[in-house]
């Protein structure tokens, strides 16, 4: 079987361009090969991981495919740069197609301890040792991103770069940008009223009236049961916020 895994944070305005890919990524992964979707680079942007390509492996569909040479994590901005100049860069989109026996494959060879524990969890399914196993096991799982655990070292590993549209939608600035604003930069979703502010945007989710008088910079989420206001320097720290307050109960 052929799977596929693909972030929820995206948005792909290119659908067309997304299938055309796709069709090439399935005969790629029916061939043995794990397959990801790179997303040809518009700027010199800081926040996206990079992979960089090497020789063609194939072409259908309007696109091409090449072997992946390396990942690279967030670069400054020099060389964000320079990647772009280069043309042999891609954003790294998070989109993999593979055969489930080729992933498994790369697990054994790059994550044996982590396949042995699977292995044992598998092998109880169904069984009335399947919960307890689960809950003896899986708490001694290796916690490891995809991308380091097999992609930077498999030699298996190809990429088609695509332009579809994308945008990463993976904090409140970035979330922004999908909506319109007036000439001041003040967009909202819900009920809201401004005055005198710049480059705002307001999140309301509420049948309650939001009014924002002389913000500029400012993200303000209103929701039934909490409020958040944050400047858009600091959009990456919603994360850091929540977990302290899950860590207070």
């Amino acid at each position: 079987a052929i799977m596929a895994s693909f972030h929820a944070d995206a948005v792909v305005a290119n659908v067309e361009a997304l299938h055309q890919s796709l069709r090439l990524a399935y005969q790629l992964a029916e061939q043995g090969y794990l397959v990801t979707l790179g997303i040809k680079p518009t700027s010199p942007e800081t926040g996206y991981g990079y992979i960089r390509f090497a020789d063609p492996v194939g072409e259908g569909y309007g696109h091409q495919a090449f072997f992946a040479e390396r990942f690279v994590e967030k670069p400054d901005l020099s060389t964000a740069q320079s990647y772009l100049e280069d043309g042999h860069y891609v954003w790294n989109s998070g989109m993999f197609i593979w055969k489930v026996e080729a992933i498994l494959a790369e697990m054994r060879t790059h994550l044996p301890e982590l396949m042995r524990k699977i292995d044992i969890i598998v092998s109880v399914m169904g069984t009335p040792q399947e919960t307890s196993t689960i809950n003896e096991i899986w708490p001694t799982l290796t916690s490891i991103s995809i991308d380091n655990g097999i992609m930077e070292k498999t030699k298996n590993l190809v990429v088609i770069p695509a332009d579809l549209g994308w945008d990463d939608v993976g904090n409140w600035e970035q979330y922004t940008s999908l909506f319109p604003s007036d000439a001041f930069g003040v967009g909202a979703v819900g009920p809201h009223v401004s005055l005198e502010c710049q480059n705002t945007f307001v999140y309301n989710d509420t049948a309650r009236q939001v009014y924002t008088i002389g913000l500029e910079d400012i993200v303000v989420v209103e929701m039934d049961d909490k409020t958040m206001i944050c400047h858009k320097d600091h959009v990456q720290r919603v994360k850091e916020l929540a977990e302290s307050q899950q860590k207070k109960g």
